[in-house]
């Protein structure tokens, strides 16, 4: 992840819920800069928001929070263990988009 992705990250995860001028003014980057960076995390399903009238208050997507590569192996191992099938997935920086054998997720 990019510093300024980090540091917007981390101000969201420690607030919990943050506005989006909120965010712009504790990461000290100017709004557009603050808005490429959430629209990125977004995309990786990292952060999402909720729309109060015109403002957006974000949030983490505890869903979907970054695990490191020998958590997504296990994860593998798991499935392989509990179908009996090799597990084949095609990821994308918004997340699994399907299991080859298996159903869809996301897609």
């Amino acid at each position: 992840m990019e510093w300024r992705e980090n540091e917007i990250y981390s101000i969201i995860k420690r607030e919990g819920r943050i506005k989006t001028v909120d965010i712009v003014a504790k990461a000290n980057m100017c709004k557009v800069t603050t808005l490429k960076y959430l629209r990125i995390l977004r995309e990786k399903g990292l952060v999402d928001y909720e729309l109060i009238g015109p403002t957006k208050v974000w949030f983490t997507n505890k869903e979907n929070n970054i695990r490191t590569p020998v958590e997504v192996l296990k994860l593998l191992r798991e499935i392989e263990r509990l179908t009996g099938q090799k597990a084949v997935v095609i990821l994308n920086p918004g997340g699994l988009l399907a299991m080859d054998g298996l159903h869809s997720i996301r897609g």
